[in-house]
């Protein structure tokens, strides 16, 4: 986890440091893992409208969800 936060600290910009990262949590059953994911997906400008309607819903339940702890 340390290795993954300091590559983060490195390389802010860096994509796939994010999604590492966001895997790291999900696997280890850390909601921020699948928020970071779907925002993520949501900066994919191909997607189709409900696509990106369905991922926008998600992250907003996650947000809801959790947005106490996190802050």
């Amino acid at each position: 986890r340390l290795a993954l936060e300091a590559g983060l600290a490195a390389h802010p910009d860096e994509v796939a440091a994010h999604s590492a990262y966001a895997d790291y949590l999900a696997e280890h059953d850390d909601p921020r893992g699948e928020f970071v994911q779907v925002q993520l997906q949501l900066e994919d400008e191909s997607l189709k409208r409900p696509e990106r309607a369905s991922l926008a819903a998600r992250e907003g339940e996650l947000l809801a969800a959790h947005e106490r702890a996190w802050l």
